[in-house]
């Protein structure tokens, strides 16, 4: 699989709060997603994230990103790609994703303890293949998801949509981004 590093662009929302880093790892011509799970210590614990963190200073989102990576992962060699359209979290707040790509043979992770419990990847091809599981109430539709969310807090009125690959839930505003993402790669195809 080949992307086409143009469809992204260096438009950045200067109100962003937070940066998060949307991290190709390339193995070959193939194409995978970095996430991590939040440690049970800070906000949104046990929740499927991209690395990332709130901006400081005069920081651009790009500076923000690879801080936070470096911080919570020990990863530096990236190179940026572009940013992703903004989101907003649930409180209204700007959050940048940045495209960064990193080839697996360059790849060293120290996981930071206190924000990160662990990280996975995932093939894009799964992503590409595979439509979100749409879920309006996890109780009744899904009462199996209720570990994965870590039973967070949004179940009585939830209605989202979520990727499962091997026993984690990308969701919220990580599933958000990575939707985005997926539309900007097809459109390119």
């Amino acid at each position: 699989m080949k992307i086409n590093k143009t469809c992204f662009n260096f438009v950045e929302n200067r109100d962003f709060s937070f940066a998060v880093m949307v991290l190709f790892i390339k193995k070959n011509n193939d194409y995978s997603l970095l996430f991590e799970l939040r440690s049970a210590g800070i906000n949104q614990a046990g929740e499927v994230c991209f690395p990332g963190g709130k901006k400081e200073n005069n920081e651009s989102a790009i500076e923000t990103a690879l801080r936070e990576t470096r911080e919570e992962l020990g990863i530096s060699n990236i190179d940026v790609w572009g940013l992703l359209p903004f989101e907003h979290d649930l409180k209204g707040r700007i959050i940048q994703p940045v495209i960064g790509i990193i080839d697996d043979k360059d790849l060293k992770i120290e996981i930071d303890s206190a924000e990160v419990d662990h990280y996975f990847t995932c093939p894009l091809t799964f992503l590409l293949n595979n439509n979100p599981v749409k879920i309006k109430n996890i109780e009744d539709d899904y009462p199996a998801l209720k570990k994965l969310f870590n039973n967070y807090h949004l179940y009585e009125n939830f209605n989202d949509f979520c990727w499962l690959y091997e026993n984690e839930a990308i969701w919220g505003l990580t599933g958000r981004i990575v939707r985005s993402l997926l539309g900007l790669i097809r459109n390119e195809k």
